[in-house]
């Protein structure tokens, strides 16, 4: 687990707000022997941002880790066939500043005001 702290929680120019984030995280791995040479491998990490003081910042959703695949290894007489699929899922804020005095945070999956 991975405790973070930041003075800049919505990297704005203006009302800066501190915040402290807790980033708990696993990773899986899983091997299944197809034959005595053919093996199917899956790896998996999966992590959760929770921020303590913005709380409107947290996702219902976890994040994938970008080094999560799926690989089948084939051998073949000679040769040896890696098909894979990487996959990830990731969370990025974006900020936008809107009329007025109102600022929001857009991500990517729903728009809270702040």
């Amino acid at each position: 687990m991975v405790s973070l702290t930041t003075d800049n929680v919505f990297l704005s120019g203006a009302n800066r707000r501190d915040d402290f984030i807790i980033n708990p995280e696993i990773k899986l791995a899983a091997l299944l022997p197809v034959s005595e040479l053919n093996i199917l491998k899956l790896s998996l990490g999966l992590s959760y941002e929770y921020f303590v003081k913005n709380t409107s910042l947290n996702s219902g959703a976890p994040l994938v880790s970008p080094d999560s695949e799926l690989v089948f290894h084939v051998f073949a007489g000679d040769f040896h066939i890696k098909l894979h699929e990487k996959f990830s899922y990731e969370q990025t804020l974006v900020l936008n500043q809107m009329n007025g005095d109102q600022v929001r945070i857009f991500n990517f999956n729903d728009v809270g005001p702040i």
